[in-house]
């Protein structure tokens, strides 16, 4: 293991034998068929058993993008679905929890619709609705308490969803989906209610929930991964919601104004919305591979070893940055960290790509990957301001970001 290697995984000690496994199979994960469960369950098993976590989690998200950006990824997502159930006060969260943590089910969220994706939409992605029906007399009324008890379960009111969750990690392969709905007027009659292509009243004030969804529900449809530039073997895709069928004993949060702020962590590292540290920590991870391969690059080509060495040192002062919010001292913009920290991975893998040369635009060569998977941080989780002071960057325009 290279020096460099070493100060790494010395930040996170007890972390070098799982880096080391995840970098040994980081180069098995070709596409979207080699979702990587048993590596998923291997690092349940580690964080169950690591004493520092998750007090130090961004040291540890670092050292898992180091060896393998693909498995760190799938559990940020794995962890906001985490996050997210135990913010609840649900009765049956501690189940939930127990069965999610030691890897006996896997956990996912698909709430980016709520805060990055496809805002654009006049319709919401995700629409929930509260099931009425008809009483005798015609009139729409609530499930009464018998209905409830003989055709839906004696544990709350039916919601129905419809729509389709964009950016679903591990969509074929959940067992759970953390799922953010804005709310829609109830329907009259469950005909209608699973009616996928009805017409629904919106509200003045649509409100937001968030349901903890089993896959196994009828009318849930998850895609089985897209082809993507990188990390396709996350599996990443859509999951369409056909007259879902839920009760209130799904519903972790709300329904209330803001769903994401009312179901948030307390912890400061906890923010797994767009632009989080943890988004931060992956990109660092990935600027120590490309890096690493160049500071050891220069044991052998000494005109490298400059570039090297001013990485490294930009490298060691956005970590200490980064970490320093685990002390409760959160960077005065963390906005510029997380644009820095994207700015290092994007520098670090092209520098590696131009020491490479020629051998480095080969497909199977590392240098070739962590390029294109430093492009992931463009798109990932990055809020509107981040995205403007890289376009404003890329275009050579003054940026209060830079």
């Amino acid at each position: 293991m290279s020096p460099f290697a070493s100060r790494i995984l010395d930040k996170a000690p007890g972390m070098e034998a799982l880096a080391v496994s995840l970098a040994r199979n980081t180069h098995r994960l070709r596409g979207r068929d080699c979702f990587p469960t048993e590596t998923i369950r291997l690092c349940a098993q580690f964080e169950n058993e690591w004493p520092d976590f998750p007090k130090n989690t961004l040291a540890y998200y670092v050292a898992l993008a180091f060896g393998c950006l693909t498995t760190a990824f799938i559990m940020t997502q794995r962890h906001a679905a985490i996050r997210r159930i135990e913010s609840s006060n649900h009765s049956s969260r501690d189940r939930w929890l127990r069965e999610i943590r030691s890897g006996e089910a896997f956990a996912t969220v698909g709430i980016s619709h709520l805060t990055t994706s496809r805002r654009h939409l006049s319709t919401p992605p995700v629409q929930a609705y509260r099931a009425v029906h008809a009483n005798k007399a015609g009139q729409a009324a609530r499930v009464d308490q018998a209905d409830r008890v003989d055709n839906v379960r004696a544990d709350g009111e039916r919601w129905i969803l419809h729509g389709s969750i964009p950016w679903v990690t591990g969509a074929f392969s959940s067992d759970y989906i953390v799922v953010g709905a804005v709310e829609r007027a109830p329907t009259e009659n469950s005909e209608i209610s699973r009616n996928s292509d009805a017409v629904m009243p919106t509200p003045a004030h649509a409100r937001e929930l968030l349901f903890l969804l089993p896959t196994s529900t009828a009318g849930v449809k998850p895609g089985q991964g897209m082809e993507l530039l990188a990390l396709s073997s996350s599996c990443t895709d859509e999951v369409h919601l056909d007259g879902v069928e839920l009760s209130d004993a799904h519903l972790l949060h709300g329904p209330c104004d803001n769903v994401m702020a009312a179901s948030q962590s307390k912890s400061p590292t906890s923010n797994s919305g767009a632009g989080g540290a943890q988004t931060s920590a992956l990109a660092l991870g990935l600027a120590a591979c490309a890096i690493d391969w160049l500071d050891t690059e220069s044991k052998n080509r000494p005109n490298l070893k400059p570039y090297a060495e001013n990485l490294v040192n930009a490298w060691e002062g956005l970590y200490e940055k980064l970490v320093s919010i685990e002390d409760g001292n959160p960077p005065s913009d963390s906005n510029a960290l997380r644009k820095q920290c994207n700015d290092l991975a994007l520098q670090s893998t092209q520098a590696a790509l131009a020491a490479a040369k020629g051998a480095g635009f080969l497909e199977n060569h590392p240098v070739s990957k962590w390029c294109k998977e430093a492009m992931f941080f463009l798109v990932w989780s990055c809020p509107q301001w981040v995205a403007e002071a890289h376009l404003c960057s890329f275009s050579s325009m003054d940026t209060n970001l830079q």
